[in-house]
């Protein structure tokens, strides 16, 4: 005899074998957020027990979260159909959406504004603020420079400097790091709809397509990087609108406009990242030789579309820098032998950091529609173990292919929960093959009830180390906070007491460089053509940092030297950079410190150190990044003499 429910004005019918498995999701949800309550109120007891997971509360409070998502999904799959399923998916969008604006929203907060000299500043990661200065000085006229009249190209994102340039147009610089996180987080909430319509495409559910936002939003290197200001989410955007349009490609009689289109989206993402050459070019290998068979004019037309903007770069690149590639690929690619092993370390960083997302996102691969961009993924991570990864925390080289990866994965849990648990009582199983959404929230297909559970699972599960949820800040994100601050007020300490043309040499070469407005040096090379042409110093692993110079460096005479340590800094703590040491990728910190030059000129004239010196100066000069003054400059005061 079959049950009846009242349910949201009318009758819903459950039989006894539908409402099994009802019931049986609702013990599970149950259970689940029980857990995640209970590792709540116990969190102390599992303080430093697992790594990878700074704050104890949180594992308990994902538990929590995705705990009522699923039972949430077992309430409206309840719901008689019609409005109430159809309105799943937007309600899961416009959660996901701001679930997301709230974390990266606090995480900005927390973390890239502050009152420095009493003015309210916002700056984004030190690196992005490299391309920042050069947006700045191309808003000013004086070209994509970071020192006026040297053409040096130190950044690698073309488009994204170009894009946030404007801003500098309508506010100060103290402000203009707001509007390029803005700007970030736009990109997010579109590489989330987007992504959502690519997951639907691949086979996925409704549901499975917001698991897989609510993944990529979550997940901290995407927060880090969005509230970073980094171009990596512009470049995810356009990868996800690229793949999505080449897999929504009808089988005959492609029109050219829309091959035209695809191609130029995919230019643009080499625009914004050079790197995406290679996820560009499987996707655009793939398809065009799909083309070909059917009509090599088609071919040519994808091919060439997506070829007309980076040869555009690259005709740029030769008449204004005259370099064939970017100075950082010359820095970090070049004369370094022990790049591929330094690249093998962060390749396994990642998988230890996303284990189950890979593993169900290899499981979705072997789908026929997935392969192009399972094959893209591949491709992405081999270049970057061929270039040694990155030195910046978070990932950022790989979060372009993130969503790609929440996507598959989302998808391949639930093909594999469809395997692994028995269908509902319709039989109903996944769609296979090219695509073709199946319907999780929508009337007429259900989807099996062990797919239900296997794809909120993933979310559970991978979220328990990656994840950052809305109003929670890691402690690694609060140190770099007050790093980045501390550069910010340097910047703005030589730009009070030096003269405009005062030089001022960095290792750091982002916020100081940018808030000070000062001819700049950059030890690390990034900006200086000579240095990124070196030979990496032997033993160092840290691309971008494993080259530098100090005769030459120095022989430039810069006024003003920002160090990489402290100006308290003594022998014991100098001991710590030494080979063998803690921090011996940083040697060139402690070398300096050994340079005749230096010695001579500068170490005898550390800012902060006089009695009357302002604490806040003195603090940042002795124990973060020591200010020198050089001897005798009359382009910048003497030291005792500084002040805010």
């Amino acid at each position: 005899m079959p049950r009846r429910f009242a349910a949201a004005g009318g009758n819903l019918l459950l039989s006894p074998t539908r409402s099994r498995p009802a019931v049986l999701g609702l013990w599970i949800g149950v259970l689940w957020v029980a857990a995640g309550f209970a590792l709540l109120r116990g969190a102390a007891a599992f303080e430093g027990a697992v790594p990878g997971i700074e704050d104890p509360r949180q594992p308990g409070l994902w538990l929590l979260l995705t705990g009522t998502l699923f039972l949430a999904l077992i309430g409206i799959d309840l719901l008689p159909s019609g409005s109430w399923q159809r309105a799943g998916p937007i309600l899961g969008l416009v959660v996901a959406a701001a679930a997301g604006l709230w974390s990266v929203a606090h995480f900005a907060q927390e973390t890239k504004v502050s009152e420095v000299l009493g003015t309210e500043t916002y700056w984004l990661d030190d690196d992005m603020m490299i391309s920042l200065r050069y947006a700045r000085h191309f808003a000013e006229g004086e070209g994509l420079v970071w020192n006026p009249g040297e053409y040096v190209e130190g950044y690698t994102n073309f488009l994204w400097t170009l894009m946030i340039a404007p801003f500098h147009w309508f506010t100060t610089p103290e402000r203009v790091s707001l509007g390029v996180i803005g700007l970030t987080a736009l990109f997010l909430v579109l590489a989330l709809l987007f992504g959502w319509r690519l997951a639907r495409q691949l086979g996925g559910s409704a549901a499975a397509a917001t698991v897989a936002g609510l993944g990529l939003i979550t997940t901290l290197p995407v927060v880090h990087w969005t509230s970073g200001g980094s171009e990596v989410l512009l470049a995810a955007f356009l990868l996800l609108w690229m793949s999505g349009r080449l897999l929504a490609l009808p089988s005959q009689d492609v029109p050219v406009k829309r091959l035209v289109e695809i191609g130029l989206v995919g230019g643009l993402a080499v625009l914004t990242r050079p790197d995406s050459v290679v996820a560009v070019g499987v996707l655009v290998s793939w398809y065009g030789w799909r083309l070909f068979r059917q009509s090599a004019v088609q071919a040519i037309w994808l091919v060439g579309a997506a070829l007309v903007l980076p040869l555009f770069q690259l005709a740029f690149r030769l008449t204004y820098y005259g370099e064939w590639f970017p100075n950082t690929y010359y820095l970090k690619a070049t004369g370094w032998d022990g790049r591929s092993v330094s690249g093998v370390n962060y390749l396994v960083s990642f998988v230890g950091f996303a284990g189950p997302v890979l593993a169900f996102a290899a499981f979705a691969m072997v789908q026929k529609a997935a392969r192009p961009i399972g094959l893209a993924v591949l491709a992405h991570f081999a270049y970057l173990v061929s270039v040694g990864g990155d030195e910046l925390p978070q990932f950022r080289f790989v979060v372009p292919v993130i969503p790609w990866l929440w996507i598959l994965a989302a998808r391949g849990a639930e093909q594999l929960g469809s395997r692994s648990l028995p269908a509902d009582e319709s039989g109903s199983t996944p769609a296979e093959g090219d695509g073709g959404p199946i319907h999780w929230w929508e009337p007429g297909n259900p989807v099996p009830w062990g797919s239900r559970l296997a794809v909120v699972g993933l979310l559970a599960v991978a979220g328990l180390g990656s994840a950052i949820l809305p109003g929670h800040l890691p402690d690694s994100g609060k140190v770099r906070a007050q790093s980045e601050r501390g550069n910010v007020l340097i910047g703005e300490l030589i730009r009070r007491n030096t003269e405009e043309t005062a030089k001022v040499a960095h290792f750091w070469a982002g916020a100081a460089a940018y808030f000070s407005d000062r001819p700049g040096i950059d030890f690390f090379g990034k900006c200086d053509a000579k240095i990124a042409h070196l030979q990496a110093r032997p033993g160092l692993t840290k691309p971008g940092h494993n080259k530098y110079d100090f005769d030459w460096s120095l022989g430039l005479e810069p006024d003003v030297i920002v160090g990489g340590i402290g100006a308290d800094a003594d022998a014991g703590f100098l001991a710590r950079f030494r080979p063998g040491g803690p921090s011996q990728e940083y040697r060139a910190f402690a070398e300096l410190y050994e340079s005749p030059a230096f010695r001579s000129q500068y170490l005898a004239n550390p800012v902060g150190k006089t009695a009357n010196a302002n604490p806040e100066m003195a603090e940042v000069s002795r124990k973060w990044h020591g200010i020198f003054v050089r001897q005798g400059t009359p382009l910048a005061r003497p030291a005792p003499l500084w002040s805010p």
